[in-house]
């Protein structure tokens, strides 16, 4: 298990690289866990573009795009714990 908790910025920086739509801040949210960050959409006044969904970023520095039908928090936790394994 990583001890290093990733920061919001070294984590948009893995999106960035990733060429990911969730690396914007303007649009998208950051939320912290216990093992990585969400990032969601989070432009108030505009319904969430067709194809774009949430991201995940460990803090072992893995990025996911959410699958259609996962809960983020659950894919994040699944995510670091198969890092661990």
């Amino acid at each position: 298990m990583n001890s290093h908790e990733l920061s919001e910025a070294e984590a948009r920086r893995i999106l960035a690289h990733l060429g990911s739509p969730a690396q914007d801040a303007g649009r998208y949210g950051a939320h912290r866990y216990d093992v990585g960050w969400i990032f969601s959409w989070a432009v108030v006044d505009v319904e969430l573009p067709m194809g774009e969904a949430p991201w995940i970023v460990t803090d072992a520095g893995v990025a996911k795009r959410v699958p259609i039908g996962w809960d983020s928090l659950a894919f994040l936790r699944k995510s670091a714990e198969d890092e661990s394994s």
